[in-house]
């Protein structure tokens, strides 16, 4: 699970809305059902790790589910990296 993690938190760390179809086809997640995805988005949003946006497609008829970090995570993810470069 944490690869799967790492995988969503890399893909998450640019600040921008992601579509589920997009993080499924990161190699952690291939193999994984969109039930058992959605699951893990779920859990997170419960957290405030991430926020979920749902809104209508291009076509106006399909619902597109995308997600990205809150501004509290994206801010704390942030400041690690600045922390790591300053150490060395």
């Amino acid at each position: 699970m944490s690869g799967c993690l790492d995988a969503l938190l890399g893909l998450l760390a640019d600040g921008s809305w992601h579509t589920i179809n997009e993080i499924s086809t990161l190699e952690a997640f291939r193999k994984m059902k969109i039930t058992t995805l959605m699951e893990m988005l779920n859990f997170l949003v419960e957290y405030e790790f991430i926020e979920v946006n749902q809104r209508l497609g291009y076509d106006l008829t399909t619902i597109v589910i995308e997600a990205k970090l809150t501004s509290a995570l994206a801010n704390f993810m942030r400041k690690i990296k600045w922390a790591e470069r300053s150490i060395g």
